[in-house]
């Protein structure tokens, strides 16, 4: 894998995409090479420095109220911010359904809706969204639709 000329990541000898690309990274966000992409976007965006420092700062503050208010700053200034939607998503994924932690899922890909590997993680390592027969579509269609609303009549079954 190497950064090409024209600045995106891009893998050498794509036998699989980024979905068999294993191995850690150099980043400071510890995973796997899928990152990369996201990171890179991150990086990029004009308002990373002010994200990141949202982030950090949530971690000074003692109130609750105040954490989840810098966190979803943070997110809005920078949707690729990956580390304060971890912090966000471990918060808001505690002790909920596995159907709210779909709509908190929605959530992250709406703002990453090209970063299919990354969405992956997040529901399988951070969320620990559990693939019952129950839940699969819609945990599907998070990933074939991620511009739709959580709210949306067909989200989530009644």
């Amino acid at each position: 894998m190497w950064k090409h000329p024209n600045g995106h990541w891009q893998i050498g000898n794509n036998i699989g995409g980024w979905n068999w690309a294993e191995g850690g990274n150099q980043i400071p966000w510890k995973g796997s090479v899928q990152f990369l992409p996201t990171y890179d976007a991150f990086l990029h965006h004009p308002n990373g420095e002010e994200s990141i420092l949202m982030y950090y700062l949530s971690y000074k503050t003692q109130k609750p109220e105040h954490v989840e208010l810098l966190l979803q700053e943070a997110r809005k200034a920078n949707p690729f911010n990956y580390p304060a939607w971890i912090r966000y998503l471990n918060i808001k994924g505690k002790n909920v359904s596995d159907q709210q932690k779909l709509i908190y899922l929605k959530e992250f890909a709406q703002a990453m809706p090209n970063e299919h590997n990354l969405i992956w993680h997040v529901a399988k390592n951070v969320l620990k969204i559990r693939e019952k027969k129950s839940i699969l579509m819609n945990f599907m269609h998070v990933f074939l639709v991620p511009t739709a609303h959580p709210k949306q009549k067909n989200f989530l079954p009644v």
